[in-house]
């Protein structure tokens, strides 16, 4: 049976959660980053800290994995827009945001979620990411040995479990 696991690369420490296929039995692990006076600790730290959980449990290298993309390194901006329709909201969003931020776009990744459509219009909440750090993960991830399927913001992980917030 695949092992299924989930990986929190927080500041702090480094978080994994894995189970058995679909099993209801989920093991976790928890490992500290080490801390510093000079600041917050940086993604080699984390990733060393996650490589040193991977050597711990072999299977996490042939696991089905997702990652949660830490917030730190995300921009999020909502924005109402006049209409409802996914596709002009798709085509009209990089324009309307690129007004709000004070970064070039064509460096980012971005996606959006609807958080509420009314009549005539949509709340929509969008997440951008540097292309460069999205590089910089994919590559940790890649060189501990994990390889993660989908990443989404760490705290987007959560949503499914908020009534009217889940996938659409």
């Amino acid at each position: 049976m695949a092992t299924i696991i989930g990986v929190d690369l927080g500041s702090h420490s480094i978080k994994v959660a894995f189970s058995e296929g679909r099993s209801s039995a989920v093991e976790y692990r928890v490992r500290s980053v080490p801390q510093s006076l000079e600041g917050p600790s940086t993604l080699a730290q984390r990733f060393e800290v996650l490589r040193s959980l991977v050597q711990d449990i072999p299977e996490l290298r042939t696991a089905t994995a997702m990652a949660a993309f830490p917030n730190e390194f995300a921009s999020l901006r909502t924005v109402t827009l006049p209409f409802t329709d996914r596709g002009q909201i798709q085509k009209t969003l990089p324009f309307e945001i690129e007004g709000h931020v004070p970064f070039d776009l064509d460096d980012f990744v971005m996606d959006y979620r609807v958080l509420k459509g009314g009549m005539e219009n949509s709340r929509v909440l969008c997440a951008m990411a540097g292309k460069k750090t999205l590089a910089e993960l994919i590559a940790g991830f890649k060189e501990a040995g994990v390889n993660p399927r989908r990443m989404p913001l760490d705290a987007e992980i959560l949503s499914t479990y908020v009534p009217g917030q889940g996938q659409q």
